[in-house]
């Protein structure tokens, strides 16, 4: 289910503080937009009382409310608000309640600023951050409140999160210096649970060679598997459970084969099988998000089942973008779809910075460098070089562009030669004296979410612009 930020202001920190609190920052909003913590390096400051506020992440009888009725209006039963959180502009999340799954996974799930404390039960939220379509009258909801200037993470502190369950996609946090942070992509780092559902899901083959095959495994199985485990409970026949070494994949069809002396068959497997996770690859290279003078952003984020897109600015007039996607329309032979492209300043109008980096199962190494193919003008032809035009973002006419979801190419000369990985499945462009990132319809009209990408307004009622803070 998408899940969106709009407009959260970010609590102010020092100067020295800038890269661990660009790293504590992705860190919240991808936990709002419903990542998990896989692990982190143990730091203190990641867990420390001064930096995690309020920790309510089970929700139920201690959980915060929200009323439709009370625009902007949070409800904590245990009286943790105070004045403090106010004055400072920490931060709240929302998460779970009493509707998780429906209408309040999109309305009441998200993260904003503190800005008006009433008592010790009632605060109010940023008001610039604040949707027009108002909350779902909710309660039992999970939350965290955060600061960024309690505890600071020590140089080379690390987080891993997990995307939502049904992706296998991981995003690492590199707290590197003083200086700067990093985001990189580290896919496959978890193990893969498949439920069997009965015919057509089965155990077939001849001892000792067999295969288990489920047709929840489309799509979700890659080349890297080989060498692995699989460990199979609740066959029909207890011979055909245990663990056993992966031998072929086959990605369209979800089989798995494996080596098992003593596999008996079961035509309608309705258990579990389990695939060992490949240990987490954390490629060198990654995307910078922050610097040491990034005290203060305005962020927007929307992410669904195929990534996520994270832009805003910071005190200082920087940007940030941060595109987390999973390739459509790719070769089959790709089995590690996701790519990830970031810049922590765009100092042009015109976005010519295309390089993003990924993973691919086509070759090693396995950290990759690609970009994207060359956005045309709305009154061009596609480009003929798109390997090697890079600096394609402008539009002319008014605005007016081609909404197309842009080819993502591969430059891996030394092994494969630069070839097409897919489409990414979110969409940006830019234009002088627009935002930076911006998309627009046939008639040049200025939407608010296409394809994943969610830009500073929710609708036709909402005409807010993104604004940095006040430095």
């Amino acid at each position: 289910m998408a899940k969106w930020v709009r407009n959260w202001l970010t609590p102010i920190t020092i100067d020295s503080w800038g890269s661990h609190h660009s790293v504590m920052m992705m860190k919240e909003l991808l936990l709002a937009m419903g990542w998990t913590l896989n692990s982190d390096n143990g730091a203190p400051a990641w867990t420390a009382a001064n930096n995690i506020l309020v920790n309510e992440p089970g929700g139920g009888a201690n959980g915060f409310q929200v009323n439709s009725l009370n625009s902007r209006e949070i409800y904590d039963p245990l009286g943790r608000f105070t004045q403090a959180m106010a004055d400072n502009k920490v931060s709240i999340s929302l998460f779970g309640g009493a509707l998780n799954g429906g209408l309040g996974d999109e309305q009441n799930h998200s993260v904003w600023a503190i800005t008006e404390y009433i008592d010790a039960n009632h605060v109010k939220v940023d008001p610039e951050g604040f949707s027009p379509f108002g909350w779902v009258t909710d309660t039992q909801l999970g939350g965290r409140i955060t600061r960024f200037d309690g505890t600071i993470l020590t140089n080379g502190a690390w987080a891993i999160l997990d995307g939502p369950p049904g992706t296998r996609v991981q995003v690492y946090l590199e707290h590197t210096s003083t200086s700067y942070s990093y985001i990189k992509i580290a896919p496959f780092g978890k193990p893969l649970l498949l439920t069997g559902q009965g015919t057509p899901d089965a155990i077939t083959g001849t001892a000792p060679t067999m295969k288990v095959t489920l047709a929840e495994a489309v799509g979700r199985l890659n080349k890297h598997m080989v060498g692995l485990n699989v460990t199979i409970a609740g066959a029909a026949n207890a011979n055909d459970d245990g663990a056993f070494s992966i031998t072929a994949i086959d990605t369209a069809t979800g089989e798995v084969s494996y080596t098992n002396g003593l596999g008996v068959g079961d035509a309608n497997f309705t258990g579990t099988a389990t695939i060992d996770a490949i240990a987490t690859q954390v490629p060198a290279a990654g995307r910078q998000i922050g610097s040491y003078y990034t005290r203060q952003y305005r962020m927007n984020a929307y992410f669904d089942d195929d990534g996520g897109f994270v832009y805003g600015i910071s005190q200082n007039s920087d940007w940030l973008g941060v595109l987390i996607a999973k390739l459509v329309g790719g070769d089959v032979e790709d089995s590690d779809p996701w790519t990830l492209w970031a810049k922590n300043t765009w100092s042009d109008p015109y976005g010519t910075t295309d390089s993003l980096y990924g993973l691919s199962g086509a070759v090693v190494p396995t950290e990759i460098q690609e970009w994207f193919s060359w956005l045309c003008r709305n009154t061009d032809a596609f480009g003929t070089g798109p390997l090697y035009n890079k600096q394609g973002r402008r539009v002319d006419i008014y605005g007016k562009a081609r909404l197309i979801s842009p080819w993502v190419t591969m430059n891996n000369n030394l092994t494969v030669g630069a070839c097409i990985r897919g489409r990414v499945s979110q969409i940006a462009l830019g234009y002088t004296s627009f935002e930076n990132i911006r998309p627009f319809d046939s008639a040049g009209v200025w939407l608010y979410w296409r394809g994943g990408l969610f830009v500073p307004r929710n609708g036709p009622q909402d005409q807010l612009p993104l604004y940095p803070p006040a430095s």
